[in-house]
């Protein structure tokens, strides 16, 4: 199975890159660095997950053995609900702190200036937008159908009927088009069949009464 090496997820075979940070897959994740018995110093404070990973990535890179530590303690709708306001540190042996933090500065800068982008960032970039989905109008198309199967012997019942059947015709089309919700598809599948069934007895009945008007005024004529 595929790993991400920044986010360590698993994947199912033929996934190439990771869905979150979009890096690359391997097929084994990267063996933790051993960090000997030599004092930790801090090297940077990272404000979110792609700056950790980047920066942890790098000083890897670079034969550092690094810790993340992270501080975010929940994450809610990515909303960031720690108390320091950071998402992580990272720390490496004390006689390496100053190589670092200048591998870190390089980097950094070199990501302000433009010159250094995120996975994430890219990612995003080549990823299409996603075509926005209308909720569906399904309740709504139910109880017009429902008031024209109900009213078809008035003549006001053919409006809702109407209105029914030809707000039902076009959700459903674009149910298939995948741009409105398609859990609607049952109450506006149901409410388009009430409106058939009230449009066409309201037609019958329409025509019934319009022959009984006829023989009425002629039996007077």
């Amino acid at each position: 199975m595929p790993f991400c090496p920044l986010c360590g997820y698993e994947y199912k075979e033929g996934v190439t890159s990771c869905a979150d940070c979009g890096q690359g897959l391997v097929s084994e994740l990267p063996q933790p660095p051993r960090i000997s018995e030599e004092p930790l110093a801090v090297v940077y404070e990272a404000p979110d997950q792609p700056h950790s990973h980047m920066v942890k990535a790098a000083l890897e890179e670079a034969g550092l053995p690094v810790i993340e530590q992270l501080e975010r303690t929940a994450m809610l709708d990515d909303l960031d609900l720690s108390v320091v306001g950071r998402y992580s540190r990272l720390l490496t042996v004390e006689s390496r702190a100053e190589e670092a933090k200048r591998i870190t500065a390089d980097l950094l800068v070199a990501y302000e200036s433009g010159d250094l982008i995120l996975p994430e960032e890219e990612a995003d970039k080549e990823r299409p937008k996603e075509a926005t989905v209308k909720p569906h109008r399904g309740k709504t198309v139910l109880i017009l159908g429902i008031l024209g199967l109900a009213l078809f012997p008035l003549v006001i019942g053919i409006a809702p009927a109407l209105i029914a059947f030809c707000m039902g015709a076009n959700d459903l089309k674009e149910m298939e088009k995948g741009t409105m919700d398609a859990s609607g598809w049952r109450p506006t599948s149901i409410g388009q069949v009430c409106a058939t069934l009230g449009g066409i007895l309201g037609g019958i009945w329409a025509f019934v009464a319009f022959v009984l008007l006829c023989e009425s005024l002629s039996a007077f004529l």
